[in-house]
């Protein structure tokens, strides 16, 4: 077994409460394993699983043992400063005269195990109203505020990157991407009144309901594989998802949804990833695996790490417009085969994406 493989099989342990077979983890590179859970975003994850193997012997070494409680303790404290901003972003937004969700984020570590385990990232937040009427609030506070397709950058709070969307995600090829803004239209009003409450807080903020997370996670997920990278934090969310035991009904009408999006042959190749990796079970999946596909989808996630910030196809200079555009054109003929028409209309959208953005200036 090599690495990768010994630590996928650490991870897959981690998220099941089986005992500790004797020996199961002599020989494990402990270091190694760190870094790979560093990688992928999942430390507070993949050190539950390592202290329950250390109550079968199996342990770090000390020095590493200390520093990775540490880590999980302060990606604890992390998570309890973020459930505190969101909530506060939705009393801020619903005073100021928008309803607002939450998305992926802290909604999302409500579905593990341990809420608190689960790396957090900057706060994504969905405001209703549109893009003008939003970006001219946003504007009021940040008259340089960045501007995205989808989102546009908030003031952070209290140290939290904040995200503030007009639509929950978007795809390059347009004729795609109308279907799935009909969508998300046709479903906002749900969104935006199924409340919720984060542990350790007062009052309550707004996160999709499972059966539109269903869809919208998974257009990230696609998404984000083909413009920086996706890692297995990202499919760890859509693993707990689909580990809520959706009906047989809610499952067909999801992938019935996700055909007509155009994502049937992605979902496939993440069910795969997702039975191959976190052992999801047959009964949990929303459409049939694809081996092939999954496991080049598999192989991206593994080369790049969260949101691709380790893959060695990036440019130097990938935070800039050019750097970027460059990786993500390293990165498409790899998907080509599988995904023609997204990579054909991705280096379209980013020659027309600086033009669509004077309208905003």
């Amino acid at each position: 077994m090599n690495n990768a493989s010994q630590y996928l099989a650490f991870l897959r342990f981690c998220l099941h409460d089986e005992p500790c077979p004797a020996g199961a983890w002599d020989g494990m590179d402990w270091t190694g394993l760190h870094g790979f859970a560093q990688k992928q975003s999942l430390l507070g994850v993949v050190f539950r699983g390592v202290c329950r193997a250390g109550e079968a012997g199996a342990r770090p070494p000390r020095e590493l043992m200390m520093q990775w409680l540490a880590e999980s303790e302060q990606i604890r404290r992390r998570n309890m400063l973020l459930n505190e901003v969101a909530v506060e972003l939705s009393h801020r937004f619903a005073h100021d005269g928008f309803r607002s969700c939450i998305l992926k984020g802290q909604g999302n570590a409500l579905m593990y195990p341990d809420p608190y385990s689960r790396t957090p990232g900057d706060i994504d937040i969905w405001l209703e109203g549109g893009r003008r009427k939003v970006l001219d609030y946003v504007r009021k506070s940040d008259p340089k505020a960045n501007l995205q397709y989808h989102h546009v950058d908030y003031p952070p709070v209290r140290g939290v990157g904040v995200e503030v969307h007009f639509m929950p995600s978007f795809f390059s090829n347009p004729f795609q991407n109308r279907r799935m803004q009909d969508y998300f239209r046709q479903f906002a009003d749900g969104q935006f009144r199924h409340t919720v409450t984060l542990p350790d807080t007062e009052g309550t903020v707004c996160v999709p309901t499972d059966s539109f997370n269903l869809v919208f996670q998974m257009t990230h997920i696609m998404r984000h594989l083909f413009d920086e990278g996706i890692g297995l934090r990202q499919l760890m969310d859509y693993y707990y998802l689909l580990k809520k035991g959706h009906t047989p009904q809610v499952r067909e009408e999801a992938a019935k949804r996700i055909g007509h999006v155009g994502m049937t042959r992605f979902a496939r190749g993440l069910m795969y990833v997702l039975q191959s990796v976190f052992a999801l079970e047959d009964e949990c999946l929303l459409t049939p695996p694809d081996g092939q596909l999954g496991k080049v989808i598999l192989g991206e996630v593994l080369r790049g790490g969260n949101f691709g910030r380790h893959d060695d196809r990036l440019s130097p200079d990938s935070e800039s417009g050019i750097g970027f555009t460059m990786s993500v054109m390293r990165r498409l003929p790899g998907l080509f085969r599988y995904f023609p028409m997204e990579c054909l209309f991705r280096p379209l959208f980013l020659a027309w994406y600086p033009i669509w953005k004077l309208r905003y200036r």
